[in-house]
Formats: C-alpha cells, sequence, structure tokens
C-alpha cells in the first residue's frame, strides 16, 4: 500500500521539475556568460510563425490537429566563446489564435560554412495570456520544447532563419471531447538585426 505521505511528495517534485529544469538553463547560461572576454551581442528579432497542434485521441490514435499562423517578436542575445561557436538566448512573444506565449530559447549555435549556421536547443513556453472561448483549454501554464534551425547571415547585422520546435508538454487541448492530449510544434521563419558595439 503506497503511503500518503510518499504521493504528496511524488506530487511536490513532479511540481517542481519545471522550475528545476529552468534554474539549471539559467546558471548554465550565466557560467558561460561571464567566463568569456568576448562581449555580448543584443538586438531585436521578428518574423512569422506556423503553430500545429497535433492531439492524440482516447483511443491512442496520432491526428493531426489545429493550425494556426501568427506573428512572433522580442530581444535577442548572442555570446560568441570561439570564432565558430556561440551560445544564444531570447525574450520572445508568440500569438497563436487565443493565446500568448512568452517564450525563453537557450540555443548552441555552431557557424559551418561561411555566412551560414546552425542551432539547437532547449526552450521554456510559458502561457501569459489565454482568452477562453470554444477553441482551446488550458492544461500547463508552463511547457518545453526543442528548437532547431538555421541561419543566414545576409550583411554584418542582419539576419535570416528558419526553425522548428517540437513541444514535449500538453499546455492546450482542443474542446474536442474526442481529444485527450494535444502538444505544440511550431515553425519559423524570421529576421533578427544585431545593434552595433
Amino acid at each position: 500500500m503506497i503511503s500518503t505521505k510518499k504521493v504528496i511528495d511524488s506530487k511536490k517534485n513532479i511540481e517542481g521539475f519545471p522550475f528545476n529544469i529552468f534554474s539549471f538553463i539559467f546558471l548554465l547560461y550565466s557560467s558561460i556568460l561571464y567566463s568569456q572576454k568576448s562581449p555580448i551581442q543584443y538586438g531585436i528579432t521578428a518574423g512569422w510563425n506556423h503553430s500545429i497542434y497535433n492531439d492524440v485521441n482516447a483511443n491512442g490514435e496520432k491526428n493531426k490537429g489545429d493550425s494556426s499562423d501568427e506573428m512572433y517578436g522580442g530581444i535577442i542575445f548572442e555570446k560568441r566563446f570561439s570564432k565558430k561557436s556561440a551560445i544564444r538566448t531570447a525574450l520572445l512573444i508568440s500569438y497563436t489564435d487565443s493565446v500568448t506565449f512568452l517564450e525563453f530559447p537557450v540555443l548552441y549555435k555552431y557557424i559551418f560554412y561561411n555566412r551560414f549556421s546552425i542551432f539547437l536547443g532547449p526552450k521554456i513556453d510559458y502561457i501569459i495570456k489565454q482568452e477562453w472561448d470554444d477553441v482551446y483549454k488550458l492544461n500547463n501554464k508552463i511547457g518545453f520544447s526543442t528548437s532547431f534551425g538555421i541561419e543566414y547571415r545576409l550583411t554584418n547585422n542582419l539576419y535570416i532563419e528558419a526553425s522548428y520546435s517540437h513541444g514535449y508538454t500538453n499546455q492546450l487541448d482542443t474542446q474536442d471531447s474526442s481529444s485527450i492530449s494535444a502538444k505544440r510544434n511550431l515553425y519559423r521563419m524570421g529576421l533578427t538585426y544585431f545593434f552595433k558595439f
């Protein structure tokens, strides 16, 4: 028989999991940020999102869920620690239908050929606003995803990028009673402008 205390402790551990992951990412980025002599680049970024909610019904069958197109924008920071490598983070606002997300990615960037770079890393998605309607219902405010993409340097300060984010957290469900689990996957294209030092 499982004791009540063990159940409560287990629940506390699950509830604390997002905070622990966020703390780990923040400490990792901070250590890299202050351990290098190169300056931090900062700028602005904006572009287009295409969100897809893939859901699973009660029979375990996967369905292609709702999709939407929207805009995103925010501020971006990049710390170079070699000629070809950098760590990038950003604070982004992304709007999907009736839901507003605050996104915090931490990405490893590698310049693999001339003006081309690739990047990969985790992302925290936090729902800061939801308009309650007949489309979505809220499950979790905090979600986790992995982002990866490619970037091309147009000028010394202007970049164009394309990326994909795969969601792991069931943040929103459609109001369709047959849907029991839905995760947000995201395709993105945008421009980034870094200010001069």
